[in-house]
């Protein structure tokens, strides 16, 4: 499926895709969500490409983020006419002198850069969620950002729970740590970075394209 994703976009864009984030699914176990509460994983975006226009002209081009997966497990028997949704954002981290003293640097939701959401239907059972951003998503190079995912579900018998991703996460394939978790319990909260659970964090797939 990851392969799949970057032909999509390279035969879309006519560039090549690149894999960010690949942390595939099922675990069958994760985060709850409740509604105003958020869960967010952080990676680092590409650095600039060089484009040789001409011989000896050389110009960067930025990374965007076109394609997102992640897995989300919903429960049976959802009211047709629910009111119920995933709410996507694509955050960037808080920058003050506070965080980067601490290395805290936690999402910064509150204009993010970009958002979405995706209706919960009756599937049930661990379903994949795809976001495909029109337009793709640019982004600054060799910068982290966050993908937090938060629902409208209120009641806790029919909560949406974001699958654990398979891959395990150490010092020897995440030495700078780009990849964490961080956790807003609700409304008027602070986004607290968490330990990953047994080096693992909600599944989640980036690819990125460079466009002109």
């Amino acid at each position: 499926m990851t392969f799949l994703a970057a032909l999509v976009l390279a035969t879309a864009t006519s560039v090549v895709a690149n894999v960010v984030l690949n942390n595939p699914a099922p675990v069958l176990e994760g985060v709850s969500i409740y509604s105003n509460e958020k869960w967010a994983v952080g990676f680092r975006t590409p650095a600039l490409e060089d484009d040789v226009i001409l011989p000896g002209i050389i110009r960067k081009r930025s990374p965007s983020l076109g394609y997102f997966k992640f897995a989300v497990s919903t429960y049976e028997n959802i009211a047709a006419n629910a009111s119920m949704f995933l709410q996507l954002e694509l955050c960037p981290s808080v920058n003050d002198i506070f965080t980067r003293i601490f290395l805290l640097d936690l999402p910064d939701c509150t204009e993010p850069t970009a958002s979405s959401r995706i209706h919960i239907d009756n599937n049930g059972g661990g379903v994949d969620f795809r976001w495909f951003p029109d337009p793709y998503i640019v982004v600054a190079p060799n910068t982290r950002y966050w993908f937090a995912l938060g629902s409208t579900s209120e009641t806790s018998h029919k909560l949406p729970t974001w699958l654990y991703g398979t891959k395990d996460f150490s010092t020897a394939n995440n030495s700078t740590g780009d990849v964490r978790v961080a956790h807003l319990k609700g409304d008027g909260d602070s986004w607290t970075l968490l330990p990953l659970y047994e080096n693992r964090v909600p599944s989640l797939l980036v690819v990125s394209t460079y466009t002109n």
